[in-house]
């Protein structure tokens, strides 16, 4: 290769890597860098003269929402020149206040320059300042109320009650609000949304809600994370039956840090049962004055718990004695709203036999539980109860009717006696006649249906030689 040949493939390679840098270059911008906590912030990411890469949008999860994102290209020829850019239009809701970075973000083998953004803190007086959308929780022990809990702290896994209230006094379309979710907690939606009005300051709110009961499984702090309502205003059309979507409305809540203490030391029961309220009664269902000996009856345990669910409380048990035989049913487990407060029920159904006439008892039922508005240990107690068995005359009727081995060996004996001095009685003997029925010979081939039978075999086996002939 000669002198001539090199520089030419020099400059060639000079141009490539200059025409490079020119061809993948690219950009991000926002429209501001101060924005309050409620308000989203657009990000443009743009490749002139187009990018072999997608951006990599992951390094934005840690401080912001990703709401939406959309992209779009575009072509131009220039004094016989090509060019391409292709944007990136993304949507974003900063999750924390303070200083924060929109990092550099890789597209390709090209990265963004990082853009630096100021988020200051919400209103701290939501419908004062007339807001037109703002969203609410509400966290407590009880009944959620209009008054935010100070001292939240509660017991592992006890019931705690979320109340979720979306205030709004416009129209909007493209609605969407946060799900409730936390990590090692029993999440629980009770009923259905409901709807009210409400005035605030002079301006009639419509208000929707959402009640949940959740019961952390874990002592230690249990952070409800913010709640995001997002939203675009119904802007209305003239002389239209239809209105279209206007500006982007977002309101969230705050972060809500609850302390969850363990099971208290000096807890003694067996089953770990924090609850407002807990009850034990029982009921037979047959007439307790006509039980019968060997005859089943059905008794009914129902606990009754306020404030937990029904899969927490434990079944009750009637254990088999020498007096009683005892077979249990499935329970049944049921949990309702009662005065605004969950209320979970189980009942076990047992079927109970006495063995025998006389007094039978059944023993006592006791179920610890922890009193979360005293603070103490309380039990529920089924007291122990006894019951008289009748006779039964059925059982009584078979028993007289019964031979004892004695009496039956006697009567065996004197059955033989007489039926051996008495000819006529050898001939009737049972044994001699199973004899006949047994040893009987049995002529086949005086049956005309055996040579039926066999002439048919025959015709079979012919007709099957031929066809392999």
């Amino acid at each position: 290769m000669n002198r001539q040949s090199l520089l030419i493939i020099s400059f060639l390679l000079f141009f490539l890597i200059q025409s490079s840098s020119l061809w993948a270059e690219v950009t991000a911008s926002t429209g501001r860098t101060v924005l309050s906590i409620d308000e989203t912030i657009a990000l443009e990411i743009k490749s002139s003269n187009g990018s072999p890469g997608t951006p990599d949008l992951s390094v934005l999860q840690d401080d912001f929402q990703i709401l939406s994102r959309s992209q779009s290209q575009s072509y131009s020829m220039i004094n016989g020149r090509s060019s391409s850019t292709h944007s990136w239009n993304i949507n974003l809701l900063p999750k924390k206040t303070g200083e924060i970075t929109i990092p550099a973000i890789q597209v390709g083998n090209e990265t963004t320059q990082a853009i630096h953004l100021v988020i200051q803190k919400t209103s701290t007086t939501p419908g004062l300042d007339g807001k037109e959308v703002f969203l609410k929780i509400t966290v407590s022990a009880d009944k959620p109320s209009d008054t935010d809990v100070s001292n939240n702290v509660f017991y592992v896994q006890q019931q705690i009650l979320v109340n979720i209230q979306l205030f709004h006094r416009i129209r909007f379309t493209n609605a969407t609000l946060s799900n409730l979710e936390l990590n090692n907690t029993v999440v629980e939606k009770l009923g259905n949304d409901s709807t009210y009005s409400k005035t605030i300051s002079n301006h009639r709110y419509n208000v929707v809600e959402q009640h949940y009961a959740i019961y952390p499984q874990q002592s230690g702090t249990l952070t409800i994370p913010a709640l995001i309502f997002s939203a675009n205003a119904e802007i209305s059309q003239k002389f239209s039956l239809f209105s279209r979507p206007g500006k982007q409305i977002i309101s969230r809540t705050e972060p809500v840090t609850l302390n969850i203490l363990p099971v208290p030391a000096n807890y003694t029961g067996k089953n770990w049962l924090p609850a407002e309220n807990l009850v034990i009664e029982s009921r037979i269902l047959e007439d307790v004055n006509s039980i019968i000996s060997g005859e089943a009856i059905t008794r009914h345990i129902v606990v009754r718990a306020t404030g937990l669910l029904s899969s927490q409380l434990p079944a009750s048990i009637v254990p088999s004695s020498n007096k009683i035989k005892t077979y249990p049913d499935k329970e049944k487990l049921t949990t309702q709203m009662q005065n605004g407060k969950v209320v979970g029920t189980r009942r076990d159904t047992v079927a109970i036999i006495p063995l025998s006439p006389g007094p039978f008892t059944l023993p006592e039922i006791k179920i610890d539980w922890w009193n979360t508005r005293t603070n103490q240990q309380e039990s529920a107690i089924l007291p122990a109860r006894t019951l008289m068995a009748q006779e039964n005359p059925e059982q009584t009727a078979n028993q007289s009717k019964t031979l004892s081995p004695d009496t039956e060996l006697q009567a065996q004996k004197n059955a033989a006696g007489k039926m051996d001095n008495s000819p006529a009685d050898r001939k009737k003997t049972p044994q001699k006649i199973i004899e006949k029925i047994v040893y009987q010979e049995s002529n086949i081939s005086k049956n005309p249906w055996f040579w039926i039978s066999l002439a048919l075999l025959i015709f079979w086996l012919v007709t099957l030689a031929l066809l392999f002939i």
